[in-house]
């Protein structure tokens, strides 16, 4: 029999939040994100909601079955899915934007709640730009979604302005970087010079990529606008809708 422990006005065991189920495709884009999931403010352990990650770097690449027409990961994903549903998950993050691509096809037939990263970190943008008189943000992002406008389409129809750098080569340098745990700092510091050479003025920068999450993790602005985290957007909805009772 259930029994709520220690039974308090001030602490307390919530029997009813949701299990979040965590399927990832880049081991330091996923440990972000759950870093991002548990960084909050609670009394005890237990008043956290209970996770389920499934951490797979073998499921085929996303960008490279988008570029090179390489193996298909949709039905990994979609596997990868059940699993976490079957093992009692009814809230499923995919930490990746380039998968979100495919976000209609792995999502399916799917009877889990599996959040859209891009509208997510869409709606967080046009909260943060609510009361911000220049609408313009810079999305930085892997290539596949920046080709795939998907974000572009996203910000446009929040009515705000969609800008991406002019510097692929530059973003997608960062985000391998960051993939092989290679000099972070120094690719920041490029990122930081690029944006105030050539973007000086917008009104906010659009991480579009969890590997850029990672780059920026410890700041909340650059050159004084703020950052649009897109790992953080995902894991601050995940947790609101696990936790609301």
């Amino acid at each position: 029999m259930w029994r709520d422990y220690p039974m308090n006005n001030v602490v307390h065991w919530p029997r009813d939040q949701k299990i979040i189920g965590v399927l990832g495709v880049a081991p330091l884009a996923t440990a972000d994100f759950c870093f991002r999931l548990a960084n909050r403010l609670v009394r005890k352990d237990w008043e956290h909601p209970r996770v389920l990650i499934d951490s797979n770097p073998k499921i085929p690449s996303r960008g490279r079955f988008l570029e090179f027409n390489e193996t298909d990961p949709v039905p990994f994903i979609i596997s990868g899915i059940e699993k976490l549903f079957e093992q009692g998950a009814t809230i499923i993050a995919v930490p990746c934007n380039t998968a979100h691509i495919l976000y209609s096809r792995y999502t399916e037939n799917i009877f889990a709640s599996v959040p859209n990263m891009i509208d997510i970190t869409t709606a967080a943008a046009k909260n943060i730009m609510a009361s911000n008189p220049n609408k313009e943000i810079l999305v930085l992002a892997s290539r596949q979604v920046i080709l795939h406008k998907i974000y572009k389409k996203s910000i446009e129809d929040a009515g705000l302005t969609y800008f991406s750098s002019d510097n692929q080569d530059l973003i997608n340098n960062a985000i391998e970087a960051v993939k092989q745990n290679s000099n972070i700092q120094y690719w920041r510091k490029l990122i930081y010079e690029h944006i105030n050479l050539l973007y000086n003025g917008i009104g906010a920068v659009l991480l579009g990529c969890t590997e850029l999450s990672i780059l920026f993790r410890d700041e909340s602005r650059i050159f004084n606008v703020p950052i649009i985290d897109s790992n953080q957007a995902l894991a601050d909805y995940c947790y609101t809708l696990a936790t609301k009772i």
